[in-house]
């Protein structure tokens, strides 16, 4: 009777073991498992920092200050052309409408100031009334029509200032007192859209223009 009961309490510890071992791990056991375990992890060498790019870094740079001289050259357009604006709406020079500010940094004594603000009301009256001379808006329109002429042409493709330029123009006009200039590059510059998409003047026909002939009828080489 203690026989059969010692069997079967090893027939349980038996099953009591391979239930532990079907819970484990598929992967048989062995020694050298768990010395590799106990062993600490090989350290592996930590890849290098990526060096940045001095090249990309210069190109970003280039980028940013081309917008930010691009932006700077618009703002200087429109802060030296405000007066010629109003002298366009209003079809009158600023030396007539405020010459104390114009002349007062011209002419410093007060009587010859006087004489000049005379005479240029004057000829401005005479002027209105005959109709000759060279208003705001004759002048703005003379940089109107010279680009509604050039874009008729192929020379766009050559000359076609870009907007520094102009902003260098009227700086440079407005340090000479020259109203004028400032006037004609508002008609230059500003007419590109009307002439381009309004009245689609850009560039010659191309259904009948092919070019000027040129004859060759000797070569030497």
């Amino acid at each position: 009777m203690k026989l059969r009961v010692g069997r079967f309490v090893s027939v349980l510890f038996l099953l009591f073991l391979m239930s532990i071992g079907s819970c484990s791990s598929n992967t048989p056991y062995r020694l050298g498992n768990f010395a590799s375990s106990s062993r600490p992890p090989r350290k592996t060498k930590a890849s290098p920092t990526p060096v940045p790019n001095v090249k990309s870094i210069l190109d970003d740079i280039s980028r940013g200050w081309h917008k930010c001289a691009r932006y700077l050259r618009i703002c200087v357009f429109l802060y030296y052309t405000r007066g010629a604006m109003d002298s366009i709406v209003e079809d009158s020079w600023e030396a007539v409408r405020d010459p104390d500010r114009v002349f007062g940094q011209q002419i410093h004594r007060e009587g010859e100031r006087q004489v000049v603000k005379r005479r240029t009301r004057r000829s401005e009256t005479i002027r209105a009334l005959v109709g000759a001379g060279y208003c705001p808006r004759l002048v703005w329109l003379y940089g109107v029509m010279l680009r509604g002429i050039i874009s008729c042409t192929a020379l766009p493709t050559i000359f076609n200032p870009p907007l520094g330029w102009g902003a260098g123009s009227v700086a440079a006009a407005r340090f000479a007192h020259r109203e004028w200039l400032p006037v004609i590059m508002l008609g230059w510059f500003g007419s590109e859209f009307y002439w381009k998409t309004l009245f689609g003047v850009d560039g010659p026909p191309r259904d009948t223009f092919d070019g000027v002939p040129i004859k060759i009828r000797h070569v030497r080489v």
